[in-house]
């Protein structure tokens, strides 16, 4: 209870907010380079079937967006038990130390695959890149709260997920927009997967684990445990149900998009540059949701924000359904969905973290972790099955329904957090508001206001 409380007061220092900066850029380094790495294997993979080199059109290489997606998430899926103990039971700052300078390792090891042109080799690589990222997030996440508390968790938790897309954004779009200049000057493929990676690993301040249990085998097999744990609890398991849809969502955006560049591509452009500008629409317009949302949450984690965000990426949904695929109207859509789906999940990702047992936070993490992945495998089982029945447009029609779902469910819930947050908006319009010694309101616990009638906002 006192680490709640003193969490609940905390006011981060100079050098606390210096660590927090520090940690967003080794995450924005980490997502960077592996999204590089898989977004690189699939134009590879199109190009090498494309032009009948050791591989035919019908090869496993046309189809590596899927093959690498399920790649990635499968580490998470089978150590997430392992992952949530390490990073409870030893120093996080640590942890994320060791993982970035085990990224070189992986980064050369995959360079050298492009320059020796083998494809094979490369993939395998990439799954000990998805090992290492595995490790590297419930750490990261777990140490978010030790350093800002919890008044400006929304706030902090809102930046690590824009500043992860962000990076991921970056990594998609250069990458694609690389392959293909590179690959039009010299015709050749593999020059243009071969390009130098690095990364750098800073330094982070170290706060002590609050578990002690000691290892055991069977945290490779006690994953229904762990969910156990994250299910007991109704705030996590709502928040967690919420957040793994966002990635089931996003997941199945990105490989609608990837088929979009395929079978729609945008003008005269090819794969690898309609992929980067339809990346460049989804993405641009979370990053600007999610940081919109962070602001937002400065002060207190906003709940209203998720069924407004739910409505947001429905409609998104449903506008692109009735574009032509590759059209700027249907790249707007993409970019609304985007923007929408981030203000969703920005407060539900603050929620889960503000409201974990501080000696258990990795490990709730690490389950959500695990949920998170099992629904990035489902969308793409799911929209490999879509692909096979409906057309691009009417995939959007399924997703929009499926929101309606969300939304409504998200209604039920919490409708008050909504009315308020809108209250509140349509009132600053009219009238400004001061608040005078907020400090005499306890965090927890009963307060008696007693107020004189002022404006007709009071209600």
């Amino acid at each position: 209870m006192d680490d709640v409380q003193t969490s609940k007061k905390k006011n981060p220092s100079k050098k606390e907010w210096r660590g927090f900066y520090s940690l967003i850029l080794i995450q924005a380094q980490n997502a960077f380079n592996e999204k590089a790495a898989q977004f690189l294997l699939i134009p590879l993979g199109v190009w090498l079937a494309a032009n009948n080199i050791a591989y035919g059109p019908d090869s496993w290489v046309n189809s590596l967006q899927y093959i690498l997606g399920c790649i990635f998430v499968l580490p998470y899926i089978l150590f997430s038990p392992f992952v949530g103990w390490l990073a409870d039971c030893f120093c996080k700052a640590r942890i994320i130390q060791f993982m970035s300078f085990l990224q070189i390792l992986v980064l050369g090891a995959m360079f050298l695959c492009f320059r020796y042109e083998n494809i094979e080799m490369a993939v395998f690589w990439f799954c000990i890149f998805s090992v290492q990222a595995t490790i590297l997030s419930p750490a990261k996440k777990g140490v978010v709260k030790d350093m800002v508390g919890s008044r400006q968790l929304g706030y902090a938790s809102g930046l690590m997920e824009m500043s992860l897309i962000l990076s991921m954004l970056a990594a998609q779009i250069g990458i694609f927009v690389w392959f293909d200049i590179l690959q039009v000057s010299s015709n050749d493929g593999w020059e243009a997967a071969a390009f130098p990676m690095a990364v750098a690993a800073l330094f982070l301040p170290r706060y002590p684990s609050k578990q002690t249990r000691k290892f055991e085998w069977k945290l490779f097999y006690e994953h229904f445990v762990q969910l156990k744990y994250l299910w007991s609890q109704r705030d996590l398991r709502l928040s967690e149900i919420g957040i793994s849809y966002f990635w089931f969502l996003a997941g199945a955006l990105m490989l609608i998009s990837l088929q979009i560049a395929q079978e729609h591509p945008i003008g005269d452009a090819g794969f690898s540059m309609s992929a980067a500008i339809l990346m460049a629409w989804l993405s641009g317009g979370t990053v600007v949701g999610g940081v919109i949302a962070s602001v937002i949450c400065r002060k207190k984690i906003e709940l209203g924000l998720i069924p407004l965000g739910a409505i947001g990426f429905t409609v998104g949904c449903i506008a692109m359904s009735f574009f032509a695929p590759g059209s700027l109207a249907s790249n707007i859509g993409f970019g609304i969905t985007g923007a929408f789906a981030a203000a969703y999940l920005v407060p539900l990702n603050a929620h889960l973290q503000d409201n974990c047992d501080p000696s258990n936070r990795s490990t709730v993490i690490a389950a959500g972790n695990l949920m998170d992945c099992i629904m990035g495998l489902v969308a793409v089982g799911f929209q490999l099955m879509l692909r096979n029945i409906f057309s691009v447009q009417n995939q959007f029609w399924v997703l929009a329904v499926l929101g309606v779902v969300i939304t409504i469910v998200a209604f039920r819930l919490i409708p008050r957090e909504f009315i308020r947050m809108m209250g509140l908006w349509i009132m600053r319009i009219v009238y400004r508001s001061r608040i005078i010694h907020q400090d005499r309101i306890p965090e927890d616990g009963g307060a008696i206001i007693v107020a004189n009638h002022v404006t007709y906002g009071d209600a």
